[in-house]
């Protein structure tokens, strides 16, 4: 965290909250710093937070030539503002004179070199203009960026998890993502990237998966996810969003709530989002579909960016038993179950349902996987 010496109490929570995670690659090979790496010699230089912004805004006004770090450090600066008080003038007193400028700014460190950037660019792009679309696309920037800085491609994924577009800007921003990283790389400023954003790694999955795959017998950790994903009104009936941890982080998420059938209103998919790299495929997040009041539908799934062919093929070599053209596959069994006694005992049937399926909703691929077992 930066210098305590420098900073009064009063912002001490402000400058934590937004520079909490911050790291910086100064290129897409470098080893990745720390935001006290980049801020530290700014303020031994020139003293607190205050300092630092009118030194670079003079050097900025003087007409200097900044660095990637130079734009990243007065960008940060420009975005702190202390907590509004009871005073009116004192508030107006704390304003930042170069609020308005922050946005570009980062976009300017990621143009010389320092992706994260990009990534700071899409969450003041998202939070102050509320524009998901932009937000996207510089999040999608810092993940193309990124390299080798894997901590910056998860935060990037992270980014990309808060927002949501429609399928056609997806597509005409990501041409415009592919553009700029082709610039980028003929500057000289980043290394040649591919047509498509590097695979890069993401969250910790590990505790998403089966315990038994061929059965779609889910892990602990995923059933929780799918079961805390919805809560329900006070009259007990209707599936409403709730917010929840995702497993192995300190992250959380409020899912999201769609009611996609209008001839079956009670039919819900409860979708919560979170990204990451799971067996070689781009995870947006879990999905579950049911009936209120019902137990008559109950699948629950996984939601991917790649194509119904690519994830139906990665999943089958996972060992899944998905069908190669994704289509819905049903696998039955019977199983008796035994038992001894003083009777002589007795024995129960069951009929044991395996039932996956890949298919495209909108611009993401679903997997079902569900696993029911039935005494006739």
């Amino acid at each position: 965290m930066q210098r305590e010496s420098h900073l009064g109490d009063m912002m001490k929570s402000t400058i934590a909250i937004m520079v909490a995670g911050l790291m910086l690659a100064s290129a897409p090979t470098a080893e990745a710093r720390t935001f006290k790496d980049i801020t530290e010699p700014y303020f031994a230089k020139y003293g607190d937070w205050k300092e630092v912004r009118k030194a670079m805004r003079q050097r900025q006004k003087g007409g200097e030539q900044f660095t990637a770090d130079d734009w990243f450090v007065l960008a940060a600066m420009c975005a702190i503002e202390p907590p509004k008080g009871p005073s009116k003038i004192m508030n107006l007193a704390q304003r930042s004179p170069c609020k308005g400028q922050v946005i570009e700014y980062f976009e300017k460190a990621g143009d010389m070199g320092a992706p994260r950037g990009f990534n700071q660019a899409s969450y003041y792009v998202r939070t102050r203009e509320n524009d998901p679309v932009r937000a996207w696309y510089f999040a999608q920037l810092a993940y193309r960026m990124a390299g080798t800085d894997s901590d910056l491609a998860a935060d990037a994924l992270e980014r990309l998890s808060e927002v949501r577009i429609s399928a056609a800007d997806e597509q005409r921003m990501q041409a415009q993502v592919d553009g700029a990283a082709r610039r980028l790389a003929a500057n000289g400023v980043y290394a040649a990237t591919a047509a498509r954003p590097a695979v890069a790694s993401g969250p910790s999955l590990d505790w998403l998966g089966f315990l038994d795959p061929s059965k779609c017998y889910w892990s602990e950790d995923a059933n929780l996810v799918f079961s805390m994903g919805h809560k329900f009104d006070s009259r007990g009936d209707r599936a409403i969003p709730a917010t929840l941890q995702i497993p192995n982080s300190s992250r959380t998420v409020t899912s999201r709530v769609e009611r996609r059938v209008r001839a079956n209103p009670d039919m819900v998919d409860v979708e919560v989002d979170f990204h990451g790299r799971w067996n070689g495929l781009t995870l947006v997040g879990t999905t579950r579909r049911f009936i209120e009041r019902s137990d008559a539908v109950n699948s629950l799934g996984l939601r991917f960016q790649e194509s119904v062919d690519e994830v139906a093929s990665r999943l089958r070599a996972a060992g899944l038993p998905v069908n190669a053209d994704g289509s819905e596959r049903v696998s039955t069994e019977r199983r008796v179950e035994r038992w001894a006694g003083p009777d002589g005992g007795g024995s129960e049937t069951y009929i044991e349902q395996t039932r996956t399926s890949v298919f495209r909703r909108g611009n993401e691929t679903v997997f079902y996987c569900n696993f029911s077992s039935d005494n006739p």
